[in-house]
């Protein structure tokens, strides 16, 4: 069994879940009686049978820990019941959602798939590329089918995971073409035998949409999921070949990222129509592979986490939840159990951000260059790097005064309809 490092972002999300046990004061479930196509209506958490004076707790608890989280959006029933924004992040802010994104890849083949752009998951990889030659081609590359790069498990010798840091990921990304690159890659195993994290077989997955499809994965999903959706605010890098690179790098709102969590939630249902095929997302749950790792990443099916081992039961995740996962902390969390969506968002940039901001107003003459260097060995010193200081100084409403007030909450709605606890 694999032990993963927990860093600060994930341990702490990890701890919202657990909390999250106790939000609940009634088992009601309702499908959607509106859909948030437009926006989303708010509901109080009692209204849709959870306990505000424990979603107050919770957000208590981000403060006195010092939690380095961005967002926190909770849907329950189809109504939003928490949205909360800490410094400098605001609302309707665009936010990177690292490995999310492969997440969303996987949605895009389904639908591909059901449109007839793709015959089936069953077909091997290479048909999709004619035109290259194939370096280390033998039997076993030549099986590779969209399943595997799908559930991780293309026998290719990527290494460009957190094992490996990221190796393998690099040298493809200084690569003349990225999908040759990782085509001519040399088999470590036979497909379908053994999970292996990988974000090059995620990007092959954005080459051939754009093969099957003659449009770029992006332009595809705004046709036929973030446009349904009502997501209109998206940004998604390119390689230099002009594929998205569809491991991640996409940026939305925590509210978009809520529409794809709901969207799953309702099987792939939105406003009578079915966006993604139920079965696509039905097998998440149903037809997984196993990690090796414990906990919540102990299961994986078609780019998005199940949660099925115990100690996932032990950590307060109900049966049948899963998950899109992104680096440093970005999560959309589906869980059926409770007809809910949860949202979590933290942005590891924050401190080069910070810097290239103060350095910015320097430049216009907002602030000294000697408080751009002190600000700057601030933000490096790990004594301060995950404090509200290095939060407070990227505040874009505080050009003045941004050292001199303790920063707190950008926003946060929630509506209390319980008398909090008197301490």
């Amino acid at each position: 069994m694999v032990h993963i490092p927990l860093n600060r972002h994930v341990i702490s999300w990890c701890i919202l879940i657990c909390f999250t046990c106790g939000f609940y004061t009634t088992t009601l479930f309702a499908s959607p009686d509106y859909w948030p196509t437009n926006a989303w209506r708010s509901s109080t958490p009692e209204e849709q049978g959870m306990d505000s004076g424990k979603l107050i707790e919770m957000m208590e608890m981000v403060r006195d820990e010092d939690y380095a989280i961005d967002n926190i959006t909770i849907i329950r029933n189809g109504y939003l019941v928490t949205d909360a924004y800490l410094y400098p992040f605001q609302k309707n802010t665009k936010h990177v959602i690292h490995s999310n994104t492969k997440s969303i890849t996987s949605a895009l083949v389904g639908i591909a798939l059901d449109k007839g752009y793709i015959k089936s998951v069953n077909q091997p990889v290479l048909e999709f590329f004619p035109e290259k030659t194939i370096a280390n081609l033998n039997e076993q590359k030549r099986s590779i089918a969209l399943e595997h790069l799908l559930t991780m498990t293309s026998g290719l010798d990527t290494k460009d995971s957190y094992l490996y840091k990221w190796v393998g990921l690099g040298e493809m990304m200084r690569s003349e073409d990225w999908a040759q690159y990782v085509l001519d890659l040399p088999m470590a195993q036979a497909p379908g035998k053994h999970f292996e994290y990988s974000n090059g077989v995620s990007y092959l997955l954005s080459a051939i949409i754009q093969k099957a499809t003659k449009m770029s994965a992006l332009e595809f999903a705004r046709k036929h999921l973030f446009g349904p959706l009502g997501i209109t605010d998206v940004k998604w890098r390119t390689s230099p070949q002009g594929v998205n690179t569809g491991w991640g790098d996409m940026m939305l709102t925590p509210h978009d990222m809520a529409k794809i969590g709901l969207l799953y939630l309702n099987k792939g249902t939105w406003n009578g129509q079915q966006i993604i095929p139920k079965s696509w997302v039905e097998r998440i749950t149903i037809d997984y592979t196993l990690t090796d790792i414990e906990g919540p990443l102990s299961a994986h099916s078609y780019l998005w986490w199940v949660a099925v081992d115990q100690k996932s039961r032990d950590l307060g995740f109900p049966e049948g939840t899963y998950f899109a996962a992104g680096g440093f902390g970005q999560f959309v969390l589906v869980v059926p159990a409770w007809n809910t969506v949860f949202v979590h968002q933290v942005d590891s940039s924050r401190i080069i951000f910070c810097m290239n901001l103060l350095a910015l107003r320097g430049y216009f003459g907002g602030i000294s260059k000697e408080d751009v260097s002190y600000t700057r060995n601030r933000c490096e010193n790990p004594e301060y790097s995950s404090s509200y200081f290095c939060r407070k100084c990227a505040w874009f409403g505080n050009y003045t005064t941004f050292l001199d007030t303790p920063p707190g909450m950008a926003e946060l709605w929630l509506k209390i309809t319980q008398a909090r606890k008197s301490k």
